[in-house]
């Protein structure tokens, strides 16, 4: 069932769609951004433990970020650079420390990739 996870705006021109539910773990795993009539892209999320040889292979949030922050870094490094994208690139960094910080936990309580909290 498609839903909208942002319209589209005249400050954001694509539309962000989920088009799955919440599995299990409270997370949806495909999305689809549409600019007008035309189809952008597709992303899928990993589904299910990385292990698991009945996962679906997808990317992972930490991906996304390291996209965004290499690209705002390129930003910065040009004539585009600017505080609000300084501030940008602070809170993905901090963002990506955190997901680190979690998959380490995993990865020391023995519970990275399996299924469990």
């Amino acid at each position: 069932m498609e839903r909208v996870v942002r319209e589209a705006s005249k400050l954001f021109p694509t539309t962000v769609l989920v088009l799955d539910e919440p599995d299990e773990s409270g997370a949806c795993h495909t999305y689809y951004l549409r600019s007008g009539n035309f189809a952008v892209t597709g992303i899928a999320f990993q589904r299910g433990p990385r292990a698991d040889q009945y996962s679906h292979v997808g990317v992972f949030d930490d991906d996304l970020l390291a996209i965004v922050e290499h690209r705002l870094a390129g930003v910065q490094s040009g004539p585009f650079n600017c505080e609000a994208n300084e501030h940008a690139l602070h809170y993905l960094r901090e963002a990506r420390s955190a997901l680190r910080a979690r998959a380490q936990d995993r990865l020391e309580r023995g519970v990275l990739r399996r299924n469990e909290p």
